[in-house]
């Protein structure tokens, strides 16, 4: 039985490097992603590869099933280091259950078509698939105790240990396998570092209780990321349907490298809102009341604008370099998705207040409404990126902005009328952003205009434009929100 101590509520402690320490494992895994994609690929020939993109792909949506939202309902449920044994239960079980389903799916493929690659590939994903559920659970657990720092210390040396698992099964000649051999590694060792560290372990009980909460719970979560995954995933299969394989390479990759600047910024700012939310309406009875509800305005009128604050610049600074960071990154062929990019960096920035709904939601007890709002925002995308399909990329990239309103519209929507929240008092904290990124971007664009036409390289184009409107945009926020510095600080001591 674990140390009810260990699972008491934080106090005080600092979410400055727990955030910057999630940051840095989001990173590191993208990094290894990268790394393990490049060797694989020049290891593996193009059909073995592709086999094992294939059987990914479908380990992919697998492993979302057998998540399940158990580290949503860790973060969001006032129970004791007891009920925390019977999640962990409830989580392995899932696991168990899923990977079951691949492993028999790789009985089948083998007695049917008598080759081993694919089956194999089946097996051993059904195995990560099995342990992926609980190490998540126990990561939960982690930043439930507010230790976020070692949370991303157990994340980051299970990449790096992948790694070196893929190099040197790649090296030894093991093929396709070595990439999940990676992985189980990579996840095996993450999930002992965090069982360790939480003292936390199943229950050999569960009570029907805790399962129906626990169901009901996931279920909502479950949903909701489903139809998110669809959400995203319709561009491309629609794309590809209309305007053909190059289209999708160009959005893809415009996709793709959104999507790691998404992951950096959000990630961190999930676990904080969890971690600081749970700790700002446990001490009322009622935490969608009228005092939690106070408490959670507060605690909103700060992290909100600290996330705009490195959102905006980031994305802004994206669609301003586009082009030159598509050559630097992926090379010249890849510069005609620059107006992709551009579109994109906008349709994420409208995304970045939708990372509070599912830790406020529930912390309140209101996680119903989520696979609603996912509903209803997946069918108006659909609806606004079917039309702009007949015609080519760029106009699907805008029907991307164009659901991003709405998405952005749906989140103010869902904080005002369903949590009570005051947007008009988040936004004027605000506000003070505009014209420090009007400045930023304006000099940004007659800077790099002046080294493209003095013919400057992609990366000094990118370095003397980014260095000067960066220093801008930090001494615009430190002459405008100077006074806010001491709140903020303490706010994120956890004070």
């Amino acid at each position: 039985m674990s140390d009810p101590q260990r699972t008491a509520e934080p106090a005080g402690r600092s979410y400055i490097f727990g955030g910057l320490g999630i940051a840095a494992a989001r990173l590191a895994r993208q990094l290894a992603q990268l790394a393990i994609f490049i060797v694989g690929a020049r290891f593996l020939g193009p059909t073995e590869f592709g086999i094992y993109a294939l059987v990914s792909a479908i380990a992919a949506i697998a492993v979302v099933v057998a998540l399940a939202g158990f580290n949503s309902y860790i973060l969001s449920v006032r129970g004791t280091p007891e009920l925390l044994s019977e999640v962990l239960t409830i989580a392995f079980a899932t696991g168990l259950a899923v990977a079951l389903v691949g492993a028999t799916a790789a009985g089948i493929v083998f007695k049917v078509t008598g080759q081993t690659t694919i089956p194999l590939l089946l097996l051993l994903f059904s195995i990560w698939i099995l342990i992926a559920p609980i190490a998540d659970a126990q990561a939960a657990i982690l930043i439930r105790q507010g230790r976020l720092g070692a949370a991303a210390a157990c994340e980051i040396s299970g990449e790096l240990f992948g790694i070196a698992i893929a190099l040197w099964l790649l090296t030894a000649g093991v093929g396709a396998a070595s990439l999940v051999f990676a992985r189980i590694a990579a996840q095996c060792l993450q999930l002992s570092c965090y069982t360790f560290l939480t003292g936390q372990y199943p229950s050999l009980r569960v009570s029907k209780d805790v399962v129906k909460d626990v169901a009901y719970f996931s279920s909502t979560v479950l949903s909701a990321r489903i139809l998110g995954n669809i959400r995203d995933s319709f561009s491309t299969f629609i794309i590809g349907a209309f305007l053909g394989a190059a289209s999708v390479g160009f959005f893809r990759a415009s996709q793709r490298l959104l999507g790691s600047v998404h992951e950096l910024l959000s990630e961190p700012a999930r676990a904080i809102t969890w971690l600081h939310l749970r700790k700002v309406t446990s001490p009322h009875g009622d935490p969608s009341g009228p005092a939690a509800t106070a408490d959670m305005q507060r605690a909103l009128e700060w992290m909100v604008p600290l996330l705009l604050a490195l959102a905006a610049p980031t994305y802004l600074g994206i669609a301003i370099m586009s082009e030159e960071l598509l050559g630097l990154l992926l090379g010249d062929a890849w510069r005609p998705a620059a107006p992709v990019v551009t579109l994109l960096a906008l349709a994420s920035l409208l995304l970045a207040p939708a990372v509070f709904s599912e830790p406020m939601l529930g912390l309140t007890g209101k996680m119903r409404y989520m696979p609603r709002i996912s509903l209803f925002n997946t069918v108006v995308a659909i609806a606004l990126i079917l039309p702009a399909s007949q015609v080519d990329v760029i106009h699907v990239a805008w029907a991307q902005v164009a659901s991003g309103f709405v998405i952005f519209a749906t989140t103010i929507w869902l904080h005002t009328r369903v949590l009570g929240l005051d947007w008009r008092r988040i936004a004027a904290r605000c506000i003070f952003l505009l014209p420090v990124l009007l400045g930023m971007a304006v000099l940004a664009l007659i800077v790099r205009d002046e080294a493209i036409a003095r013919g400057a390289a992609p990366f000094v184009t990118l370095l003397v434009t980014a260095i000067p409107a960066a220093l801008l945009y930090l001494t615009g926020v430190a002459v405008l929100r100077a006074r806010d510095f001491p709140v903020l600080i303490r706010s994120l001591k956890g004070g």
